[in-house]
């Protein structure tokens, strides 16, 4: 999801606004709707982002926060990238890269690190990487 509910404040102090949200629950979508005051363009993966990208033009700043529990240390498979909603985590960095945002922030949990020695975070380091400074 590239706007976390908890978000919308921390941008809001900082003079930013929501160009769009993507979230697949309708019940959550809504919700981030109404705090972002953006729409919610739906299923992550379903979006074709150089159309967004055109729509929207520019953006400076995506923030994404994929599901953790594939990767959490209370997960009982840690199955990483290899979990249901873990893949999510590692194929984000297309649709970044057709947006082309200055500034990149990815959120995951720390317990990231320890799983398949930390792969999914090191693919997603090696894809941005091309185009972006990694901190």
């Amino acid at each position: 999801m590239w706007s976390r509910v908890l978000s919308p404040c921390l941008n809001i102090r900082c003079n930013m606004r929501h160009a769009f949200t993507t979230e697949s629950n309708p019940h959550k979508a809504k919700l981030v709707e109404k705090l972002t005051q953006a729409p919610c363009l739906g299923e992550h993966y379903a979006i074709n982002f150089k159309e967004v990208r055109k729509k929207y033009g520019h953006c400076h700043m995506i923030r994404t926060g994929f599901p953790c529990t594939d990767y959490a240390r209370s997960s009982t498979t840690q199955s990483g990238e290899h979990g249901d909603t873990g893949w999510l985590f590692t194929h984000q960095c297309e649709s970044l890269l057709e947006m082309q945002p200055d500034l990149i922030m990815i959120e995951m949990v720390e317990n990231a690190l320890n799983i398949n020695n930390g792969r999914a975070i090191k693919t997603v380091c090696a894809e941005l990487k091309r185009d972006y400074v990694i901190d």
